[in-house]
């Protein structure tokens, strides 16, 4: 299966490594001074050519290797983008595999699970292998590979499976694990300021999957959470200086409130391309600032949208996914 889908990926996006440089790309990498040296991984904002990729020391580093090992050379910061998501892809694979074999998942789930789990070759593995297949063929996805300052979004889908991954192996026995998935968390909150919502999410996995409630979960794993909450203060630290507030519009007279509604719309677009991909754009010129009625609008649509799934999983408790759909998205922010 993992070699059936790092050869598909390869296949899938070999055309791309000869594409150049585009937009952000210009500013974030060919003309980006703080890229030409590895270290140090961080600048203060009136030091740094580029803040916007200064506030996210993890692809910083990553774009800074790249620089060091090939210069301005294109192809390798592809190849590095094919890479993470691919290994994006291997990570989905493997975290729906081991939760569709928890004991502790619904009666109803757990009794499909174990009929998965006996025959040959396990339904379990296909159904995994088929959803990490979409993931990783999805034209919505292409950009984190052609677009080479999307990377950051490669890189935090890396360490939020990467931390559900750990916090998954953890619960099972390997204690380490969960060190590991606090480690992830850490590096998602240096890739992209999304990860805000990894720990919120991961409690909600484990409260849904592992430990069946919120209070066993923090009971059992209380010191795990508490580490993993304090990755919310390098995350806090990095964003101090508002290094994103050029890049989004809040130097043009938008709020913070007003830019955090107008997302709605823009999740409401994104939805629609995940069932019909059609138009893909780099830039699909949204607008930047809305008046306080469409804003609600587009808020309340975007609701709709969770609540369905968010009943039939959480039993009725659609609070419960209605707080994972708004935390995964609240904070997304344009590299």
């Amino acid at each position: 299966m993992y070699v059936g889908l790092i050869a598909v990926g390869v296949l899938a996006y070999a055309n791309s490594l000869s594409g150049p440089f585009i937009f952000d790309d210009i500013p974030a990498i060919v003309e980006n001074a703080d890229i030409r040296e590895v270290l140090p991984l961080w600048r203060s904002p009136a030091e740094s050519d580029r803040p916007s990729i200064n506030s996210r020391p993890v692809v910083r580093l990553s774009l800074s290797l790249n620089n060091a090992f090939g210069g301005l050379e294109v192809r390798g910061y592809h190849l590095a983008n094919i890479g993470f998501h691919i290994l994006c892809a291997l990570l989905l694979a493997v975290c729906l595999q081991r939760t569709l074999v928890l004991s502790s998942m619904a009666p109803s789930v757990s009794k499909y699970a174990e009929s998965l789990a006996s025959a040959s070759p396990p339904p379990r593995l296909r159904l995994a292998s088929a959803s990490a297949l979409i993931w990783l063929l999805h034209p919505v996805n292409n950009q984190t590979v052609n677009y080479v300052t999307q990377r950051s979004e490669a890189l935090v889908a890396v360490f939020f499976l990467g931390t559900l991954y750990a916090l998954l192996r953890g619960a099972c026995g390997g204690r380490r694990w969960l060190l590991v998935s606090v480690v992830a968390c850490l590096l998602g909150m240096g890739s992209k300021e999304v990860m805000v919502s990894a720990p919120i999410l991961a409690l909600l996995f484990d409260r849904t999957f592992l430990a069946g409630d919120f209070a066993s979960a923090l009971r059992v794993r209380r010191a795990y959470y508490l580490a993993l909450s304090s990755t919310w203060v390098v995350l806090i630290a990095l964003m101090w200086a508002r290094p994103h507030g050029d890049s989004i519009g809040l130097d043009l007279g938008v709020g913070t409130i007003g830019y955090g509604l107008s997302q709605a719309g823009a999740l409401l677009v994104y939805l629609k391309l995940l069932v019909w991909p059609q138009p893909l754009l780099i830039d699909y010129a949204l607008p930047r600032s809305l008046q306080w009625q469409t804003r609600q609008q587009s808020s309340w649509r975007s609701s709709c949208c969770w609540l369905p799934p968010s009943m039939h999983s959480s039993g009725g408790r659609s609070w419960v996914l209605l707080v994972h759909g708004f935390s995964s998205f609240w904070l997304r922010r344009r590299a």
